[in-house]
């Protein structure tokens, strides 16, 4: 086993001041955050199809997250947050044929739009 040797004395050197490998380390966990949900990107995973000016997020309980987006917008303060596709909501767009679930999900972010005032 190699190890890394430290000048001094740090906390959890062995005596002769030698650093354990990164397998025997244990793993750090701040506990202070919650761990953050995937970004998924367009056109992948039920029910995110390609929209223009649409961006998707993954919420950590299995919704879905929809953002207006701008063309050219990259950072979140250049997009409108407009709902949330719980995964009930999935679950009955899931038996729809994909021409209808398409239309309902159009639907959908048209009137998340026109709730927002936002003109597309």
């Amino acid at each position: 086993m190699e190890a890394r040797q430290w000048r001094g004395r740090r906390p959890g050197l062995t005596p002769g001041g030698v650093l354990p490998e990164a397998e025997d380390a244990p793993e750090k966990t701040s506990g202070k955050r919650a761990e953050k949900a995937p970004k998924l990107p367009p056109g992948s995973g039920y029910p995110v199809t390609p929209l223009r000016g649409v961006s998707w997020e993954r919420d950590r309980d299995g919704g879905l997250e929809a953002w207006h987006t701008p063309e050219g917008v990259t950072h979140r303060r250049g997009k409108t947050y407009l709902g949330r596709i719980g995964v009930r909501l999935q679950r009955q767009w899931e038996n729809l044929p994909p021409a209808d679930r398409e239309r309902e999900l159009e639907e959908w972010i048209r009137s998340k739009r026109t709730q927002k005032g936002i003109v597309h």
